[in-house]
């Protein structure tokens, strides 16, 4: 360990590290973390609130994707509150996806061309893995194809709205 740095510290560098190569997978190439610790952002609420009004007033993006409100993480549903706080403009869609817990879709969406690419980008998440096998979630995105693919291929679900209707369903 480097002086001046934690275990902490080098966890979270791994994590980004992995983060990164996932999106590259993914073929994202602007990747930008915040400096925000994992477990931490229910305590950095306004925080992460201005940085997310910053980033899409920088790139204007159409969609903003994010895990939905009541995702069984923490982190995930602080995410949430801060979306709630940011100024944003009410036109802008918002995508709740799944990570822990399933969500009432309103959007599904045929992944099952990319089912190969995404299994790559779980697996670049080598830490996580220590922990739990990612790649249980694929079933679930396989039984989410029963729900518009007459349960073929693999889809993937949202609960998706303008942000005015994603707050007001939040």
């Amino acid at each position: 360990m480097m002086p001046g740095t934690t275990g902490l510290d080098l966890q979270d560098a791994l994590r980004r590290s992995e983060a990164r190569a996932a999106c590259r997978v993914l073929g994202v190439g602007d990747v930008r973390h915040w400096g925000l610790a994992d477990g931490t952002l229910a305590d950095s609420i306004g925080a992460l609130s201005n940085q997310l009004g910053a980033v899409v007033a920088e790139v204007a993006p159409e969609v903003v994707l994010l895990p939905w409100w009541l995702d069984g993480h923490p982190d995930h549903q602080a995410l949430s509150q801060a979306l709630a706080a940011a100024e944003l403009p009410a036109s802008l869609e918002v995508w709740g996806y799944e990570t822990w817990t399933p969500l009432p879709v309103n959007r599904l969406v045929d992944i099952s061309e990319v089912i190969d690419r995404k299994r790559r980008a779980l697996a670049a998440h080598a830490t996580a893995h220590l922990a739990f096998d990612l790649s249980a979630g694929l079933g679930l995105n396989r039984w989410r194809s029963v729900q518009g693919l007459m349960g073929l291929g693999h889809a993937e679900a949202f609960v998706a709205g303008s942000l005015t209707e994603y707050l007001e369903l939040m």
